[in-house]
């Protein structure tokens, strides 16, 4: 029947028409943002940040290693300080990576920072994170001694089929096109500070979203291999007389309201073992923007303006000098 009417309905040519404009527009969106997600794959900031290291890293002499929250309160200057952190940082090999490229290209390197945020440390779960984005996988090639060595953990290259539609690349495909955009046109991003715009509600449930999207509100564990991440470079640090901090990053009182109170027993501990056997110092700025929410840029970053301040707070507790 269905047949008979598909035969008969006067307007098939139209909507043939119709189906085949669609066709065309998907194809041509899917090749464009193919093309596109391969670029940002190839060109994304950690690479960029790996190359400087390797090449240009004569004067450094101290380096933050961590999520966003270490790339986005830190405020980079290339003179002696580097900032290694950014997303996906809290797989620990991709950490662990990144501080075996500091250990060995910055030769006057003096002073480490290593975060110790909820997400840093209780984010990774072997079993839920069984291989690495494939956009990491080139900082594996460049590390002498990996970090991975039992088989329960597999890393596998992505395959380059449909990059686009990867979990770790779709989602922010949009933004980034938008970001490129901008920077091409010689505009630069313009972080603004929606945070204190929000209503108190609006932000206790975006908190809690964010806490949520890292199961932060469920009593987690520390991965093994989290551990072994730290431990192992605090060692590698030590043996290179580098003096090493565990910091923990300025985040809003919705946030850490937010996180499963075990969780903060669990982190709070865990840190404290590591000061304790490697002799090292914590630097704990959690709350020191809790009263001022036109410091941050949402629940868990503080924005630009707080970075400059917040950087120089830093470097006056580790002793270290620094001009913007």
């Amino acid at each position: 029947m269905l047949s008979s009417y598909i035969l008969t309905f006067k307007h098939k040519s139209y909507v043939i028409g119709i189906i085949l404009v669609l066709s065309t527009f998907i194809m041509i969106h899917m090749t464009f943002f193919e093309n596109f997600s391969r670029y940002i794959v190839k060109n994304e900031k950690s690479v960029k940040l790996f190359k400087f290291i390797k090449n240009s890293s004569k004067k450094i002499e101290v380096v933050s290693i961590g999520t966003s929250h270490t790339g986005d309160a830190l405020h980079y200057q290339k003179k002696i300080f580097f900032n290694y952190g950014a997303s996906s940082t809290w797989y620990p090999e991709v950490a662990y990576a990144k501080a075996s490229h500091v250990l060995k290209y910055v030769k006057n390197l003096k002073v480490l920072l290593l975060e110790v945020d909820h997400i840093s440390v209780l984010s990774y779960d072997s079993t839920l994170h069984p291989s690495l984005p494939n956009k990491f996988f080139y900082l594996l090639t460049n590390v002498e001694n990996r970090l991975i060595e039992d088989s329960n953990h597999n890393i596998t290259k992505d395959s380059n089929f449909m990059v686009s539609l990867k979990s770790n690349v779709a989602p922010v495909i949009h933004r980034k096109l938008i970001q490129e955009y901008l920077l091409h046109r010689g505009k630069q991003k313009e972080k603004i500070n929606h945070w204190a715009d929000l209503l108190k509600q609006n932000r206790i449930n975006s908190a809690k979203k964010r806490v949520e999207s890292y199961r932060l509100n469920e009593i987690l564990t520390i991965d093994p291999l989290t551990k072994e991440y730290y431990r192992k470079i605090i060692t590698e640090a030590k043996k290179k007389n580098i003096e090493v901090y565990l910091i923990y990053y300025p985040q809003t009182k919705e946030y850490l309201d937010a996180i499963k109170s075990e969780n903060n027993l669990i982190l709070n501990t865990f840190v404290h073992k590591l000061a304790e056997d490697y002799q090292i110092k914590v630097l704990d700025y959690r709350h020191i923007f809790e009263n001022n929410i036109s410091m941050f840029a949402n629940q868990d970053h503080i924005n630009q303006k707080a970075s400059v301040s917040f950087t120089q707070k830093v470097f006056k507790d580790i002793k270290m000098d620094i001009q913007f």
